[in-house]
């Protein structure tokens, strides 16, 4: 299959951020500001998934060093692209448009977001073999609600758990090396510095206009 959607994986986010934002402007919409709530909301689940599957994912070409399953990846196998969305929509939405301007464009992202993840599925199978095959099977792609029931009722340790829930050993043993919060969000710089502008430019606007 290739990887040529997973090197492009950014384009189709910034091409709708400049649309959804030129809309915004053209019909001089007031912002809805507590959609911002589902922002911080995604932002603090890339930072728990950065924290578990560390720097490569910001590579140009697919590069798994490890299957990676634990934390956030315990119910969702694309924790950052369901962080992307979870952002992305609650961006759009802030932006107060109607929903024939907001349907297609999160439709778009969805689409964009699909054709990178079948080719990270294509790669992983190939990788890491019958490891990823069962966790493939066992953990939903966007979102699994019943996994995350069974993480907050749990009391067992992540390492044990993993192994109950998803049906792959621990890749990195008992032992779970996590990278620390500020490093997890300085790997990421770029999409915060791009997220962050985002909401300044609508946030300075607003207030911009409001006193004219």
């Amino acid at each position: 299959m290739g990887n040529k959607y997973y090197k492009r994986r950014d384009l189709i986010p910034t091409v709708v951020a400049l649309v959804a934002l030129s809309v915004h402007f053209f019909l001089n919409k007031e912002p809805i500001y507590i959609y911002w709530v589902g922002v911080i909301v995604g932002q603090a689940l890339r930072v728990w998934s950065r924290m578990h599957v560390g720097n490569h994912t910001r590579m140009m070409n697919l590069n798994v060093p490890e299957l990676v399953v634990t934390g956030s990846y315990r119910f969702s196998r694309n924790p950052l692209y369901v962080s992307n969305l979870i952002v992305s929509t609650s961006l759009i939405l802030s932006l107060n448009l109607t929903s024939v301007e907001v349907i297609p464009l999160i439709m778009l992202l969805i689409w964009n977001w699909k054709k990178v993840i079948e080719e990270e599925e294509v790669y992983l199978s190939e990788e890491f073999g019958s490891s990823y095959d069962n966790y493939f099977k066992s953990v939903s792609r966007w979102f699994d609600i019943n996994e995350v029931i069974l993480l907050l009722g749990s009391i067992k340790s992540q390492a044990s758990s993993q192994i109950e829930h998803t049906g792959v050993p621990a890749v990195r043993g008992n032992e779970i090396r996590l990278n620390s919060w500020i490093q997890s969000i300085y790997s990421d710089k770029w999409t915060w510095i791009w997220q962050y502008l985002i909401l300044s430019i609508i946030l300075v606007a607003d207030l911009t206009l409001n006193l004219i």
